[in-house]
């Protein structure tokens, strides 16, 4: 888990990281007067030059941060309606599996903020517009293929929440470059761990937003 103290300076928020406090806590009650809802999109660039930009709906409603990443499918020629189609029931499922309800926030006064995701592939607007191309191949994070592995789709996606990857010459965290195998930010994601530090720009997001001036990003599942 992560302990995130907020502290301003020159308008940028600093965080420091503790490991080794308990995860078994009870949800506790908002102090929130109100919903909050808003969309985030924000460019990103990584320790090897290579930029792109993470954005999604999010809303702290009640006692829940929920999520929301619409994506865009664009079928490349070679890949047919119906294949397409079919992909996105497998890739929705993948994608929110790994993502959704894995950690929360909890705050310093106990209240505990499950972190939910979901992934749209049929909206009014999207936040991403991605290229499906046939076979298999490279992937990033607007270009995939239509049998890219359910961790691959999974990886991509994460750059969608603003994570970085965790692999050697990657697009590594500049402030923090992590080589971590385990990972699902590595650049071969297997069984693709998903760790507290994958959510920090939804961390951040919270602290701007509330009055918290100390959160912990905990694990729902070990």
């Amino acid at each position: 888990m992560n302990n995130v103290s907020k502290t301003l300076l020159c308008g940028v928020f600093l965080f420091s990281s503790t490991a080794g406090l308990s995860t078994n806590v009870a949800y506790a009650e908002t102090a929130l007067q109100s919903d909050i809802k808003e969309t985030i999109k924000h460019k990103i660039v990584g320790l090897n030059g290579f930029s792109w930009y993470y954005g999604f709906d999010i809303e702290l409603k009640k006692q829940v941060i929920l999520l929301n990443v619409a994506i865009n499918l664009i079928p490349a020629p070679g890949v047919s309606r119906v294949e397409l189609s079919q992909t996105k029931s497998i890739w929705k499922k993948a994608i929110e599996n790994t993502w959704s309800n894995q950690y929360a926030i909890k705050t310093n006064t106990g209240a505990i903020y499950p972190i939910l995701i979901t992934v749209s592939f049929r909206a009014l607007s999207f936040h991403h517009s991605v290229i499906v191309r046939p076979g298999k191949g490279s992937s990033d994070e607007l270009n995939w293929n239509v049998r890219d592995s359910q961790q691959t789709v999974a990886h991509e996606f994460g750059h969608m929440l603003g994570a970085f990857d965790e692999y050697l010459h990657g697009a590594n965290d500049p402030a923090n470059p992590i080589i971590d195998s385990s990972s699902i930010m590595s650049s071969l994601p297997k069984s693709g761990k998903i760790y507290a530090r994958h959510f920090h720009k939804i961390q951040a997001w919270f602290l701007t937003k509330t009055a918290e001036e100390v959160v912990q990003l905990i694990a729902l599942k070990q």
